[in-house]
């Protein structure tokens, strides 16, 4: 392979799901091990933290793999993984402070069966240009929306006005993209106005609306000791529900935390926004698949989508009815979850304690 890209730097500003800053730093260079290639490291600082993530860029075939071709729009990929890792808090799962060496994830051309790493996603070099093609970068990051709109009223809340450009620039420390179109939304919902909209675009200053300044006192009542719960309201139809849902609401409480759950079967105004707020910004989540219902499932998505620590429990009858007639969903058939029958709901109350006592000694040990 000739014309490796060699060294290349960048360096930008994110946010975690807590909205701390993180100070993300890309260094890509000639692999010296293997197979060639490019080594990446990915560096995050957070505080007094460092960890990087150490990534293979393998050339097992490309001949248009080279430094000229590439770097125009490289770092700026690599760039858009990076926050990807953040999102999905893959980035946390790799993790490794001892060593520049070893590789926690590897880029391999599309189609190549390459299992000597445990975690793999693709890329391609079409006319030049390098695209990692797995996972999909190009689709929107509802997650990445979510919390700039979640960072920008807080800004706002502190101190109205504020030009755009600072917010842009400056106060926000996220993509400036991203805060954009999230501050055109916030415009085009009422809860912020410009107050100068007649002015040069980053000049202008912009202000939190009545209705925006209750968004986000909403949204900063959300504690993060909260276990959210996922499952089937009660109703007449439901044997013992209501049971069911008191027993996770006890064991929540009994282990210091706050249980936080949908109790009404029709959504209410901005019901499912608080929802998903919920599920961004709680500890863990105890989800009851139960009873199959469709908003349950697009809830657990969104918590497995975010890496949410997940308790997940099912009826016995009713999943031996879903496994009968193959309605157990597919994407949860590797998720490891817990029986539990509708006459004994004191085996379930012990199980989700025990659940919930693992779940406290894994985040301890992160510590």
């Amino acid at each position: 392979m000739n014309g490796l890209v060699g060294n290349a730097e960048t360096s930008f500003d994110y946010r975690d799901g807590r909205l701390r800053t993180i100070r993300v730093t890309i260094e890509v260079r000639d692999a010296k091990f293997k197979i060639d290639g490019l080594h990446v490291a990915i560096r995050y600082s957070q505080g007094k933290k460092h960890w990087q993530t150490n990534v293979e860029v393998a050339n097992l075939y490309d001949e248009e793999f080279n430094a000229e071709t590439l770097k125009p729009n490289l770092l700026k990929e690599l760039e858009t993984f990076a926050r990807w890792l953040i999102l999905n808090g893959i980035y946390e799962e790799t993790r490794d402070i001892d060593s520049n060496n070893d590789t926690n994830i590897a880029l391999v051309p599309n189609g190549v069966n390459w299992t000597q790493r445990n975690r793999n996603f693709e890329y391609e070099v079409r006319n030049g240009v390098f695209s990692i093609t797995r996972p999909d970068l190009s689709q929107p990051l509802i997650a990445e929306n979510r919390r700039a709109r979640r960072i920008i009223l807080g800004e706002l809340y502190k101190r109205s006005p504020q030009m755009v450009e600072d917010l842009t620039k400056n106060k926000c420390q996220f993509p400036e993209d991203v805060i954009r179109l999230e501050l055109a939304g916030l415009r085009s919902s009422d809860f912020a106005h410009s107050l100068d909209p007649s002015g040069e675009p980053d000049k202008r200053f912009i202000s939190l609306s009545t209705k925006g300044r209750e968004l986000y006192e909403n949204m900063s009542r959300i504690s993060t000791n909260v276990i959210f719960i996922i499952a089937a309201c009660e109703n007449n139809e439901r044997e013992k529900q209501g049971e069911v849902i008191q027993i996770y609401k006890q064991a929540i409480r009994d282990n210091g935390f706050e249980p936080k759950f949908q109790e009404h079967e029709e959504p209410q105004k901005n019901i499912h926004v608080d929802i998903f707020d919920y599920i961004e910004s709680c500890e863990f989540v105890i989800a009851d698949i139960t009873h199959e219902r469709a908003d349950c499932y697009v809830e657990v998505g969104f918590a497995l989508a975010l890496k949410k620590p997940l308790l997940l429990f099912v009826e016995q009858a009713c999943l031996k009815r879903m496994q009968e007639s193959k309605r157990f969903p597919f994407d949860l058939s590797v998720v490891k979850y817990q029986t539990y029958s509708i006459e004994n709901l004191e085996d379930l109350q012990r199980k989700v304690n025990e659940r919930i006592h693992v779940l406290i000694g894994r985040k301890a040990t992160m510590l």
